[in-house]
């Protein structure tokens, strides 16, 4: 047995079928990220129908979206267990229609009780799909461009379906939302033969046939990089989600005027979409990691921007700014962690600990908030866990995919 290296760039030898493209899988992730993320990005609008339709409290309702943020996030877990024994296209389409009849359930029934069941069936089902977008996303020739797209295309379908509440769902029932989502999942059903189904588990025959020492090593290393990756995104997650959950409420503890904090807000929209679009054209770049750091100074001076009393000037650009870096930065974090996963479970565990910490933000900021009276104390932590979390991101990309930078193939 002969045996001879390549660079850690060269296509693995037991890569994709030639046909499947990175257009084709790409194409799968903004198909499925624009139809199944749509709940959690469109939560005010759901919130406000919830209330109305089946008057309820402010705590039902969170309770209702915490329970199904969290099955979202759960789906995870089982994945441990089937990424990498199934077929992938045939999974989708068995998650994608259950979240398919879990939206048209829900737009049915007509108490709470049951309204969670079905939603959590739903959120189960789409955190799935959830699960392999990242996995494949980490498989194509520029990670970082299919994560902005992953981004990208959430972002564009809920300012679509903002800018059409008005006309669409003003004036009808939670219903109508409901069903709007399970129409968007089931034209996107199709793009399920877009990826390479047997990825993961060409994968994991590829791991038994071959444990070297070299590897073993490499593994350890690995594992330890990607703990420092996720503690990362989780530090990332919490720090934004917890000063843009009281955003609103900051502008007004400066008498800031409702105009000038909804145009605020609509500017960050705007602003996200375009961070989005900007590091989908970028990808992998040669001064992507000069840029992530100068997007983290960027975002940690935006909440700075929110100290004392802010003027309405001040509210929107800090607003716009805070919305365009933390978008920009989460496809390179999310790329940086997904290069160095070596079995596809680490890149899996992201959306867990990204949903997390986007759960875990507002929690700690309320409780923040409760105990100081005042919105000092959460943008100084908030700052700190920002700049913590930019330090980790340093010392990850510092790190080589590859300890040893070659691939040991035996022929």
């Amino acid at each position: 047995m002969v045996s001879k290296t390549l660079p850690a760039t060269a296509t693995p030898p037991l890569g994709a079928p030639a046909k499947y493209t990175d257009f084709k899988t790409n194409a799968y992730i903004i198909g499925f990220s624009s139809s199944l993320y749509m709940v959690l990005l469109i939560t005010p609008m759901i919130t406000t129908k919830l209330v109305e339709q089946y008057s309820l409290s402010a705590s039902a309702v969170g309770t209702l979206l915490f329970i199904e943020i969290g099955a979202f996030s759960f789906a995870t877990i089982p994945s441990y267990f089937w990424l990498r024994r199934v077929n992938l296209t045939r999974a989708t389409w068995i998650f994608g229609t259950t979240a398919v009849v879990g939206n048209v359930l829900s737009g049915l029934v007509g108490s709470y009780e049951l309204l969670i069941v079905f939603r959590v069936v739903a959120a189960l089902a789409a955190g799935s799909v959830t699960v392999i977008i990242l996995t494949m996303a980490r498989k194509t020739n520029n990670p970082s461009r299919s994560y902005a797209l992953f981004l990208a295309s959430q972002l564009g379908m809920a300012a679509i379906f903002l800018a059409a509440y008005p006309v669409l769902f003003e004036n009808r029932s939670v219903s109508a939302i409901y069903y709007a989502l399970a129409l968007l999942a089931l034209v996107c059903l199709p793009l399920a033969g877009l990826i390479d189904p047997n990825a993961y588990k060409r994968e994991a025959a590829a791991e038994k046939a071959e444990r070297s020492p070299v590897s073993a090593r490499t593994s350890k290393r690995l594992d330890l990089t990607g703990a420092m990756g996720l503690a990362t995104i989780l530090l990332f997650y919490i720090s934004l989600s917890g000063v843009w959950a009281f955003m609103a409420e900051i502008g007004a503890a400066s008498q800031v005027d409702m105009t000038s904090i909804s145009l605020g807000l609509s500017a960050a929209t705007i602003t996200g979409i375009v961070a989005a679009l900007a590091a989908t054209a970028l990808g992998e770049h040669r001064r992507s990691n000069l840029l992530v750091l100068v997007s983290y100074v960027g975002l940690a001076g935006s909440m700075a921007l929110l100290f004392g009393t802010i003027s309405a000037a001040q509210f929107i650009i800090a607003a716009a700014l805070f919305k365009f870096t933390y978008t920009f930065i989460c496809p390179y974090i999310v790329a940086s962690v997904a290069q160095r996963d070596t079995r596809g479970y680490l890149t899996g565990t992201i959306n867990l600990v990204a949903a997390g910490g986007f759960s875990l933000g507002p929690l700690f900021g309320g409780f923040i908030i409760s105990w100081s009276g005042h919105y000092v104390v959460l943008l100084t932590v908030s700052i700190i866990l920002m700049l913590t979390s930019m330090l980790l991101a340093y010392k990850v990309q510092r790190i080589p995919t590859q300890p040893e930078g070659l691939v040991t193939e035996q022929v």
